[in-house]
């Protein structure tokens, strides 16, 4: 199974909703949502890859899955989050004297799953495995309940066919101390594409109070100091409607996060990487839920500057906020808050010379990455005219896969270092 028929669905819909308006002003409260576009991770064209043993599991968070509710874990570096990363080199485990847990996952989209899998830890105790189904999130169903083996590889079972958005997984009779999963996996087709949505307002993540902000694709945020005398987290980023992809900076660190919003609009989970998305740089999930938005009274104000303060700690902005269609084309409306963003800052540094460089590490071949980067760019270039970016001083660089130091055994690394980054020259 690939993701190209979600990506079809999702731009049948994108094409029955009309042309993109323009999103409104900033200061506006009422933000527009981006149509979903093709699967951020899709592995549209690759060939199997033996190590990635989540390459094609819908509730892989690099395609959109993502965790609406969990009863417990031994920490958040070993939270529900890592059952859905599609990285062998992390883990779901269970609390101390407390292994039988229950998760409740969300699809991208209405699927048909036909199958269902999970990859255990050869030390996890023996027990078993129920998987429910439901449409809503509200009425369950059993599929199945399975009894895999303590090892280090992938167990599936096949399903009656069913169609379902939400997936709950339950532990059930362990005798060890502690269950634990490297991975827990659906499989099947997507049939419908997945609800547009807008994460802009007040968000608990972690427990800490966040406001959110989306203008067209672009989403830029801000989460309260952790401590007394602590920094905020600054945000930036943007979303394909599968997955948001943001940049976040806490003074003197920074990273990525890969961001997945569960379909009842109350839920986020994401997966955070400091700096690069390399595998040893994994840290603790986020989770998040809506907040009332009179908690944002005392939380100061999302800030506009973010690009440039990404530039001046990491030496590059990364732009998710630009939207492209199945042509990869540039969708400008939804993208244009992340191109104003860009042509101030080309402007106001005059002196300044900056290169555009765009990377695709989701599909092979030198010659199909570098054809894509390339379109992408090309019509980019036109746009960066129209809002008046002075491109003596801007290169634009199709980087295809030859991205140096760039990590692509798993989906969500191929998904995060997929992109295209303004860095500044000199």
């Amino acid at each position: 199974m690939t993701r190209s028929v979600a990506a079809l669905l999702c731009l049948a819909a994108l094409s029955c909703s009309g042309e993109a308006t323009a999103p409104p002003p900033p200061q506006q409260q009422q933000q527009q949502a981006p149509e979903p576009q093709k699967a951020a991770g899709a592995p549209v064209d690759r060939q199997p890859d033996p190590s990635d043993l989540d390459e094609d599991n819908l509730l892989n968070i690099a395609y959109g899955g993502s965790v609406v509710s969990r009863t417990g874990e031994l920490t958040l570096d070993n939270s529900a989050v890592h059952a859905i990363d599609g990285m062998s080199t992390t883990r779901w485990s269970s609390p101390p004297a407390g292994p039988d847990q229950t998760m409740t996952l969300s699809l991208p989209s209405v699927s048909r799953i036909t199958s269902i899998g999970v990859v255990t830890a050869a030390s996890s105790g023996a027990g078993k495995v129920r998987f429910e189904s439901s449409p809503d999130g509200l009425t369950w169903r059993e599929l199945q309940v399975i009894e895999p083996k303590p090892v280090n590889e992938p167990q599936h079972f096949e399903v009656t066919a069913v169609e379902a958005r939400y997936l709950r997984v339950s532990t059930v009779g362990v005798t060890a101390d502690a269950a634990q999963f490297l991975s827990v996996q659906a499989f099947g087709t997507p049939v419908r594409p997945p609800t547009p949505y807008s994460v802009t307002g007040c968000w608990k993540i972690n427990g800490l109070r966040a406001h959110l902000v989306q203008t067209g694709a672009r989403i830029t945020g801000i989460i309260e100091p952790g401590r007394e005398g602590g920094k905020p987290t600054l945000l930036d980023g943007g979303s394909d409607g599968f997955v948001a992809r943001l940049m976040w900076r806490r003074d003197p660190m920074w990273g990525n996060a890969a961001v997945t919003f569960a379909p009842n609009d109350r839920t986020m989970s994401a997966l955070l990487f400091y700096q690069e998305p390399l595998t040893g740089n994994v840290g603790e999930a986020w989770f998040g839920e809506r907040c009332d938005v009179s908690q944002l009274a005392t939380l100061p104000a999302v800030p506009r500057d973010t690009p440039a303060a990404f530039l001046q700690r990491t030496g590059h902005w990364t732009l998710s906020g630009l939207l492209f269609d199945e042509h990869d084309q540039l969708v400008e409306p939804m993208s244009r808050d992340t191109l104003d963003a860009l042509a101030a800052i080309v402007a106001q540094n005059p002196a300044a010379h900056f290169r555009i460089v765009a990377h695709e590490l989701r599909i092979y071949g030198a010659a199909e990455t570098k054809a894509r980067t390339a379109a992408w760019l090309a019509s980019l270039r036109p746009a960066l005219v129209t809002h008046g970016v002075d491109l003596a001083r801007v290169e634009l660089v199709a980087s295809g896969n030859g991205a140096a130091n760039k990590e692509t055994s798993f989906a969500v690394q191929r998904l995060l270092n997929s992109r295209i980054d303004l860095e500044l020259v000199r």
